[in-house]
């Protein structure tokens, strides 16, 4: 069994045991869960890829890494847990790469001098958060994962220094922000743009 067959058959099993009142086409999700299934294959994220042991010490902002698919082990073990859709594991860990960023402007590992890049970081980050919003006045069953990721003060303070930089650096033009009215949009693009990215070491989208 390929690694693909292998996670659709798993993500199968984990659908099979609810069952969903609201289509996907009735949430108006991004992307559909054939999509969703492919990034979970490619990322390698799945129950039996979790590390064994999962520490709950928390020495920095960034975590742990164990089973090194560049996502934090306790994030992707509470996405995992939390949602029995492929499609909100895939949005959360989706998020997860624009909330990195957000650690990387806090920690200088990421200096932003230029005002567009600045206004494209605080917009996405927007749009992420107005989906989830508009989501969950449909599936109340959906919650967003930010206080997941941003799980310790240390996590939550880095959030809001980086924001307030970024807020800092647009100055008067935070009316010019492009908030698109489809704010879901967000993550068809960058599912998109991991599908087709060949290395998971270059998605600094």
């Amino acid at each position: 069994m390929n690694s693909l067959k292998k996670y659709i058959f798993i993500a199968t099993l984990l659908i099979s045991k609810q069952s969903y009142s609201i289509e996907s086409n009735a949430i108006g999700l991004p992307f559909n869960e054939y999509n969703a299934l492919q990034l979970l294959a490619k990322w390698k994220v799945s129950t039996i890829e979790l590390p064994t042991y999962i520490s709950n010490v928390h020495s920095d902002i960034y975590g742990e890494d164990n089973n090194k698919n560049q996502l934090r082990d306790d994030y992707e073990k509470v996405l995992l847990s939390i949602y029995q859709r492929p499609e909100y594991v895939v949005m959360g860990l989706l998020a997860a790469k624009k909330w990195d960023r957000l650690l990387d402007i806090y920690s200088n590992s990421l200096i932003i001098e230029d005002t567009n890049q600045a206004k494209e970081i605080l917009a996405e980050s927007l749009a992420i958060n107005r989906c989830y919003y508009h989501l969950q006045t449909i599936d109340n069953n959906l919650s967003s994962p930010v206080l997941a990721y941003f799980n310790t003060d240390q996590r939550i303070n880095a959030k809001k220094e980086a924001e307030l930089k970024l807020i800092s650096l647009i100055g008067n033009q935070q009316e010019s922000l492009s908030l698109n009215r489809q704010s879901c949009r967000v993550f068809n693009t960058m599912l998109k743009t991991a599908l087709n990215t060949e290395a998971h070491a270059e998605l600094n989208y």
